[in-house]
C-alpha cells in the first residue's frame, strides 16, 4: 500500500469514527399512533455513544422496544462492551445500534448469545 493509499485509508478511518460518534449521539423513536400510521421523532441522546453498559430496561422504554421489554425474561439486563481497542469498542456498539433501530435485532438476541 503507497504512502498515499495509507494516508487516504486513515482520513477515511477517521472520519467513519466520526459519523459513528454523531449517529450514536442520537436515534429515531418510533410510534404507532392508533390509526395505524408510524411517527418518528429523532431524540439527542448520547446514552448509546458514552455508555459501554447499556441496561436493557433503560433502552426498553424507548417506544421501539417497549413491548420487547415486556417480553424480555431473560437474566442478562446489560449490554456490556468492554474491548480494549476503543475504535473496535465503538464499532461493536455502532452494530448492535444498528440492527437494535432497524429491527433485524430485537431485545431477547442478547438473552439468549453467550457473551
Amino acid at each position: 500500500m503507497s504512502r498515499k493509499n495509507v494516508d487516504s485509508y486513515f482520513q477515511h478511518s477517521f472520519s467513519l469514527h466520526d459519523q459513528i460518534r454523531k449517529e450514536l449521539s442520537t436515534y429515531r423513536e418510533k410510534t404507532v399512533e392508533i390509526d395505524g400510521s408510524v411517527t418518528y421523532k429523532v431524540v439527542n441522546d448520547p446514552y448509546f455513544l458514552v455508555n459501554d453498559h447499556w441496561d436493557i430496561r433503560y433502552i426498553g422504554n424507548i417506544n421501539n422496544f417497549k413491548d420487547q421489554l415486556e417480553r424480555y425474561y431473560y437474566r442478562k439486563n446489560i449490554i456490556r462492551f468492554e474491548i480494549d481497542n476503543p475504535q473496535v469498542n465503538i464499532e461493536l456498539k455502532y452494530l448492535w445500534y444498528k440492527r437494535l433501530f432497524k429491527d433485524e435485532w430485537s431485545l431477547s438476541v442478547y438473552g439468549i448469545i453467550k457473551m
